[in-house]
């Protein structure tokens, strides 16, 4: 093998071993800023989650005051104080969703939308609520349980966690004597 040759073989070994180093850094930035958006979404995706639920609770515990004793079975809040909570609850997840929206994929934007939607329903309940039945109140209770589960099922799937969440636990309605 010449000089020349061999110059040349070296050069090339040179240049393709800078490319493998680059395209490996290149890999090495790419999954350390996955890792990173990943934990911001799920960060993000939690804390939407929980604000959501609480404005969920909320409701649930006026409602429990307006038909107390024979309402669900949870702490009732009355109606003023209440409505105030709901008030910095629904605030809170208002602004969470700002977040939610610079970091979720489309189907966990439109899964939160939706269980939105349904909290606004159960708050209408509380603004009326003389007109609300429990039957009315259950369905609407519901509903918002499902676009519950829809907002989980699609914050796991943008994430890539595998397996199915377990469902929420279903509220009761007390007997008219109080009881279960």
């Amino acid at each position: 093998m010449s000089v020349a040759s061999s110059i040349t073989l070296a050069a090339v070994a040179a240049a393709l071993g800078a490319a493998v180093t680059l395209a490996l850094e290149q890999i090495r930035w790419r999954l350390a800023q996955s890792t990173r958006w990943d934990d911001q979404r799920r960060a993000s995706y939690a804390a939407f989650a929980a604000a959501a639920k609480w404005e969920t609770r909320v409701c649930l515990r006026i409602v429990a005051s307006l038909y107390a004793p024979s309402g669900p079975r949870v702490p009732p809040l009355d109606l003023e104080s209440g409505r105030r909570q709901l008030s910095k609850a629904a605030d809170r997840r208002a602004d969470l969703f700002e977040d939610l929206m610079l970091l979720g994929d489309r189907a966990v934007i439109a899964a939160a939308r939706e269980w939105q939607e349904q909290n606004r329903e159960l708050q209408t309940m509380t603004d009326e609520p003389i007109e609300v039945s429990e039957k009315k109140f259950d369905a609407a209770f519901g509903s918002a349980g499902l676009s519950r589960d829809a907002f989980y099922a699609a914050a796991r799937n943008h994430l890539g966690v595998a397996g199915t969440p377990d469902k929420g636990t279903r509220w009761t309605w007390l007997d008219a004597d109080g009881g279960a």
